[in-house]
């Protein structure tokens, strides 16, 4: 090998790993950095430290699932469309109130939806079967015990559990909750996260360009990301390819975060000074090189308590690697059961693979019937397909091509505004 004209040795990945296996490796060298409360208001994306229960049952009374008539339900098995029987009107009950009534044989109460079950009643016929005429409620159709009534307890009782420790807390678990009587709960704290951009041909967006100079597009699209996702996100900017430059910027934001993301510099070209800037500063190296494609130049090392994952710097495959490495890592260090959701779905073409690695490929969806993943024409250089791309499919390399017509696992939560 040679580098501006000077000879140089060979340098190869010292063994590239299946990303199962990194994340299993991860798996054992990350935990939870730590446990607070939040209010309910704030708990949108948290994961729950404990398994939380019911802190009273839902419902926590009986009510009435429709507007109508309390009634005694065997008044009514006689009830027909031609034949009414007639109750006597004894009250009213509104949703919220604490007035007391009574149903006896022979009478009803007219109740609200939401509205309290009143003692003795034992079924609420809807309004539309009802009429009513001269001071009597005519009901046109009978109702059995518990008809239209949500029972106490009936949906969940006290004491079972909403929401499973290490789950991520969705918009409707927030909903139960609430019900359950929950004003804060327990969560994992997040981790505090730096990002650094390694090449001395990267400028800020918005700087003018050289000769040989790009814009650093990797940096704005993780700290967007990850703050969209709640974490707190120190930006470091662009790092030149010099090792002195890297592993001072690396030990300053071992200082101040948990993890630390740097994009370019993971291969094993004369600059990329990720692995040998970790070691420097007296970290280590748990992986040097994935057995995928795109992602093949992606590290992971320690620098003692901070987790530090070296991305590609295409874009491209910093953008899949984020989905299918950082995510992961992220979900295990605030105590996430990790994984992706899949589904089946049919190639709508034919896509190259590479062999003795495993694929993962940008996909547009098609619902109906089946579900149609159509591969992008990938390239790592290509930014282009960004612009269609809606997931990943994976596929194993053991052949070139993956067949029209052939199923690939699809995730199905990978990014979460491309499933629309």
């Amino acid at each position: 090998m040679h580098y501006m004209g000077i000879a140089m040795p060979r340098e190869l990945f010292l063994k590239l790993t299946p990303l199962a296996e990194a994340l299993s490796k991860l798996k054992t060298a990350v935990r939870p950095i730590g446990v607070e409360e939040v209010s309910l208001e704030g708990a949108l994306g948290r994961v729950a430290a404990v398994d939380l229960t019911a802190h009273v049952p839902y419902p926590p009374f009986s009510f009435s699932e429709v507007d109508g008539y309390a009634v005694v339900a065997e008044d009514t098995y006689s009830a027909r469309e031609d034949s009414p029987i007639a109750l006597r009107l004894a009250g009213e009950i509104l949703a919220g109130s604490k007035e007391t009534h009574r149903v006896e044989k022979g009478s009803c109460v007219r109740i609200a939806t939401g509205a309290a079950i009143p003692e003795g009643c034992s079924a609420v016929v809807p309004l539309e079967y009802t009429e009513l005429k001269d001071g009597r409620v005519l009901v046109y159709k009978s109702v059995a015990p518990g008809e239209n009534i949500a029972q106490l307890g009936g949906d969940i009782q006290k004491g079972k559990v909403v929401v499973k420790r290490g789950a991520r807390i969705r918009p409707w678990d927030i909903v139960l909750l609430a019900t359950a009587g929950y004003r804060s709960i327990p969560v994992y704290r997040r981790p505090s996260i730096s990002v650094i951009a390694s090449g001395s041909e990267l400028r800020p967006t918005g700087a003018s360009l050289g000769e040989g100079e790009m814009y650093d597009a990797n940096s704005p699209f993780l700290i967007a990301e990850l703050r969209s996702r709640g974490y707190e996100v120190k930006g470091y900017g662009i790092v030149s390819d010099t090792l002195g430059e890297l592993s001072e910027a690396m030990a300053q934001a071992a200082s101040e975060s948990n993890l630390i993301l740097v994009t370019g510099g993971s291969s094993k070209g004369v600059g990329d000074l990720v692995p040998k800037a970790i070691e420097s500063i007296g970290g280590e190296i748990l992986v040097h090189g994935i057995r995928s494609k795109p992602g093949k130049p992606t590290a992971i090392g320690k620098i003692r308590g901070t987790l530090v994952l070296g991305l590609p710097g295409y874009p491209v495959s910093c953008v899949v690697m984020f989905y299918m490495l950082v995510v992961p890592v992220l979900g295990m260090m605030e105590g996430e059961v990790v994984g992706y959701k899949t589904a089946k779905a049919l190639l709508s073409r034919d896509a190259s693979l590479t062999l003795g690695r495993e694929n993962f490929i940008p996909v547009k969806l098609e619902g109906g019937d089946k579900l149609i993943a159509h591969p992008l024409r990938m390239k790592t250089s290509r930014l282009s397909q960004l612009l269609d791309m809606e997931t990943l499919a994976v596929a194993s390399g053991r052949k070139v091509i993956a067949a029209k017509g052939e199923k690939v696992e699809v995730l199905l939560s990978v990014g979460r505004y491309w499933l629309k």
